[in-house]
């Protein structure tokens, strides 16, 4: 597999928000370009976690967001 081939892995026509049907970004909102590609790109076979699973994580993804933001919100 060429490195060209693995970066078109990461485009917006294989991210599961593509709607293909009508070339838009159902993340963004926005009409798109198949070969576009954007930070919130998300692969199509990932399983979203569960609502027990989402609680679990809570604690690790708020000290997370800690960590990079500090303790205050804007």
């Amino acid at each position: 597999m060429s490195v060209n081939a693995k970066e078109n892995d990461y485009t917006c026509k294989t991210c599961k928000y593509w709607d293909d049907d009508g070339c838009f970004c159902m993340h963004n909102g926005m009409n798109a370009w198949s070969e576009d590609t954007c930070d919130n790109w998300t692969d199509p076979d990932e399983v979203e976690p569960t609502e027990d699973e989402k609680r679990a994580n809570a604690g690790c993804d708020e000290a997370h967001r800690i960590m990079v933001e500090g303790r205050e919100r804007l």
